[in-house]
């Protein structure tokens, strides 16, 4: 199993209604008919609030210098981020802003709920690649 496994982002009423598994893998997939895209977007808008606005706030609350201001919202920010895309998800298959859109996480081949190794390897994957974005 590798540390990236296809997680995809499927309607929770597709869940229910269970159809013959196919090893397709494209998101034209007959087991998760409902469109998800819009739900998609909304949901990372959702969580990126929460992730950033929260930490903000927080130290906007407290009303700290800057530099420590920046450590604060930065390092609440991954802490929620953390908490959030790995262990709310592993315990619900839903991050808050999936939960509020209706949409369940899935291992894509298997329909199962995703492994905890593999939300890790998402998580790693997404903070290199804007790391990679943020580095000239």
């Amino acid at each position: 199993m590798s540390w990236t496994a296809e997680v995809i982002s499927v309607r929770r009423r597709d869940l229910r209604e269970t159809v013959a598994i196919t090893p397709t893998g494209a998101h034209a997939d007959p087991r998760f008919p409902s469109p998800t895209g819009i739900r998609q977007v909304v949901s990372f808008a959702i969580d990126l609030v929460v992730h950033a606005g929260v930490p903000f706030g927080i130290a906007y609350a407290l009303d700290l210098s800057s530099p420590m201001f920046l450590v604060v919202w930065i390092g609440g920010f991954f802490a929620l981020s953390i908490l959030d895309r790995i262990f709310v998800q592993r315990a619900t298959q839903a991050t808050i802003g999936k939960a509020i859109t209706a949409l369940r996480v899935v291992e894509r081949y298997s329909g199962e709920p995703p492994q905890l190794r593999a939300l890790i390897g998402d998580w790693l994957f997404g903070a290199l690649r804007v790391a990679a974005a943020l580095v000239p």
